[in-house]
């Protein structure tokens, strides 16, 4: 991290894609490390012209109550804008690669995801006149994170909305339906080149996912093991 710190710190936009990219980083001990040099930027304080410009993105790691659940705090900017953090319960996510022989005689990428969850915790109701979705998915790759992102316009009205994008190659398609408690979502990906994602971390029997969303002024991030089954990654049995 001291390394990477030292390169981000030389510009305002090394710094934004450093601070952006946090919250993707599966290492919540990595995270933490970088709690000191980031604490100061809240304030303003004696940070260099590059880094003061900045607004970033800083990220806490808490350990409330008995449980001691890891939950992530998120506030973007100084005092002129904050984001939230919310929660992400993922009960289905499914990631597929192709088979590498289909993939040789296929005209184009066969990579694919299927992912269901619930948000809670957004601060106001999504709006699809002003709020898009920024939706990434994230594996790690030795020291660094391998990244598919897209960002999405939202259409719709009453207690369903839905955003589609095709840029970059492939079709990601997430629909949000309103609930009591948040927003059900369900999020698509078809014909995807997912090769970036693919390279096993040790074990090529498991994947570490990263799913993040960003809406309506709230942070949604949340990490999970997938286990691999007849060529197609799915849930581990066990809960994160």
């Amino acid at each position: 991290p001291e390394k990477a710190w030292e390169v981000a710190a030389k510009s305002p936009a090394a710094m934004r894609d450093l601070l952006a990219a946090m919250p993707l980083i599966a290492d919540a001990g990595l995270r933490a490390s970088l709690y000191p040099k980031i604490e100061p930027l809240l304030a303003g304080s004696t940070a260099g012209p590059a880094i003061q410009s900045v607004k970033g993105r800083y990220v806490r790691i808490e350990l409330p109550g008995k449980q001691k659940t890891l939950t992530l705090a998120t506030i973007v900017g100084t005092n002129e804008r904050v984001v939230s953090a919310g929660a992400l319960d993922l009960s289905r996510a499914l990631l597929r690669f192709g088979d590498p022989k289909r993939r040789a005689r296929s005209s184009r990428p066969l990579g694919r995801f299927d992912l269901k969850g619930v948000l809670r915790g957004a601060p106001r109701p999504i709006d699809p006149a002003k709020d898009g979705v920024v939706f990434s998915l994230a594996t790690p790759q030795g020291g660094q994170m391998a990244i598919l992102a897209r960002t999405l316009a939202l259409k719709g009205g009453g207690r369903r909305l839905v955003g589609r994008s095709s840029e970059g190659g492939g079709v990601v398609t997430v629909a949000l339906a309103r609930a009591r408690r948040g927003y059900r979502f369900t999020a698509r990906g078809r014909h995807l080149d997912l090769a970036a994602l693919e390279p096993d971390a040790g074990d090529p029997r498991s994947r570490d996912l990263t799913v993040a969303f960003e809406v309506s002024g709230a942070s949604f991030v949340r990490n999970r093991n997938l286990v691999a089954r007849r060529n197609v990654f799915r849930l581990s049995r066990r809960r994160a």
